[in-house]
């Protein structure tokens, strides 16, 4: 009889314990959601940093483009020349 007891007793404790695991991974996850959209924020400038960020990978961007553009042109420019 006892030994039913204390089966009862430690399965109604591995259940409060996987409830209470449970309950902090769910906070955790909720205090992560909020730390991204705090990060996404950028304590009110995200407005300036990410219009920033966007012009700068566009500048970057284009650079990268016509730098590709005039390689291939003086590639083209050499070809020429050791064709003649």
């Amino acid at each position: 009889m006892f030994g039913a007891l204390r089966r009862s007793v430690a399965d109604t404790i591995s259940c409060l314990h996987l409830l209470a695991d449970r309950q902090i991974r769910a906070k955790g996850r909720a205090q992560r959601l909020d730390s991204v959209s705090k990060f996404f924020a950028m304590g009110g400038y995200a407005l300036y940093v990410w219009s920033a960020v966007g012009l700068t990978v566009a500048v970057m961007a284009a650079l990268a483009w016509q730098s590709w553009r005039s390689l291939r042109r003086a590639e083209r420019a050499v070809s020429d020349l050791e064709q003649k």
